[in-house]
């Protein structure tokens, strides 16, 4: 019973989604919303994964899809459980808190972003917003030792025009360190797009891509 796991944002730009449950996949999202990949949240996410498995029996390596800041729940889960997880899609990912929801406003980096959502995030761990250490070490970029270890392959998709979530302070710094950590991914690069639209456009290979990579990655796990 193969699955994708949605980090967030279920139903948005879902052609990939909808690719792969017209391929016999399950979907499945844990609702946890506001919490940032904290530990409440990889909780909650530890609870359905046993479920899931132990009374439902799927498969034991869920591939995961990570919009924007679904990133943050995506890469937490990995890292903490990395036996746990067949490939990641991300898509526009946020991958450093300090880039967002922190931003321009708050003295980090050159995105918008959300002030709403910085004080709730802070709220959220604990953290100061002057703490850039402990804001660095809770975000992707600081969790990704354990993925590479265990060679989970990553699809990074981004605009190179995001004003939001900007490429070169998220997807880019991911795709280097984990590459610098021997781990393997591809990167789709958008020219000209910004935050939104998410997904794979049918110039770059449409939702074909994404269930070709998550097939891929089952194969490889077949316990």
């Amino acid at each position: 019973m193969p699955w994708i796991w949605r980090a967030e944002f279920l139903g948005a730009f879902d052609d990939a989604d909808r690719a792969l449950l017209d391929a016999g996949w399950h979907l499945v999202q844990v609702d946890v919303p506001d919490r940032y990949g904290d530990p409440v949240s990889m909780a909650a996410w530890w609870s359905a994964y046993r479920t899931l498995v132990d009374e439902f029996g799927f498969h034991p390596r869920p591939g995961l899809i990570a919009l924007s800041r679904g990133g943050l729940y995506a890469i937490a889960w990995a890292s903490d459980h990395p036996e746990c997880v067949s490939a990641i899609y991300l898509d526009n990912a946020v991958c450093d808190l300090r880039s967002w929801p922190g931003g321009r406003p708050h003295g980090y980096g050159r995105g918008t972003g959300a002030p709403e959502q910085w004080q709730e995030m802070l709220n959220v761990f604990g953290f100061g917003p002057d703490d850039s250490d402990a804001l660095a070490a809770a975000s992707p970029i600081s969790k990704l030792a354990p993925l590479a270890t265990a060679r989970i392959p990553l699809l990074v998709v981004y605009g190179d025009s995001d004003q939001v979530v900007p490429a070169e302070e998220n997807s880019e710094v991911l795709v280097s360190r984990y590459a610098a950590l021997g781990g393997p991914s591809t990167s789709i690069i958008r020219p000209g797009a910004d935050h939104h639209p998410h997904s794979i456009d049918d110039a770059h290979g449409g939702p074909t891509v994404v269930s070709e990579f998550f097939e891929s990655a089952r194969r490889n796990h077949t316990s």
